[in-house]
């Protein structure tokens, strides 16, 4: 029993031990944190939703352009000559 009680009281004073200063200190910063956060939640209300990124897509390309001269097969060529080199 004496043992179980020392387990106990080892475990309170761990959970309770603050290395960087006292409870009341630990417990201000507490408060300070919960307020930052009531402000921050306070203005994401306040602010428009909008996405962080917007999409722009290429403009198509002009029908006398590369098109004409794209080749599948030539690129299949290259890639299989590659392969075999």
């Amino acid at each position: 029993m004496a043992n179980q009680s020392t387990k106990k009281e080892l475990l309170e004073e761990a959970l309770h031990y603050h290395p960087d200063g006292g409870e009341e200190e630990v417990d201000k910063e507490w408060e300070e944190f919960s307020r930052l956060m009531a402000k921050l939640r306070e203005n994401r209300q306040n602010r428009p939703h909008r996405p962080s990124q917007a999409f722009y897509p290429c403009p198509p390309p002009n029908a006398d352009e590369e098109q004409q001269d794209f080749d599948p097969f030539d690129y299949i060529n290259t890639i299989v000559s590659d392969f075999l080199d």
